[in-house]
């Protein structure tokens, strides 16, 4: 397999190319992003939701179990500071 020529070795004609073909490239980047979002967009306009009472009770577990959690370290905090507080208190006293 043959290497590309190096940049210096390149003539003023390509070295002319080559930003047209870098703009080439990113008008072709952003149309295929486009289609592939206008895609994207059209699938989720003909599927129908048919989960949304679902999701809705999965989310509300979740935050659920996320405040049980966040009760649980509190509990955890409290009693470990009231632990801390009382060996504090019996060595001073």
């Amino acid at each position: 397999m043959k290497s590309p020529p190096s940049y210096s070795s390149r003539t003023e004609e390509e070295l002319d190319k080559i930003p047209k073909i870098i703009s080439k490239l990113q008008d072709l980047h952003r149309r295929r992003t486009i289609s592939q979002l206008q895609d994207f967009q059209q699938q989720n306009q003909q599927e129908p939701r048919q989960n949304s009472k679902q999701s809705e009770e999965e989310k509300k577990g979740i935050r659920n179990n996320h405040t049980a959690v966040a009760k649980d370290w509190k509990k955890r905090n409290i009693q470990n500071y009231e632990h801390k507080r009382n060996e504090i208190e019996n060595y001073f006293y």
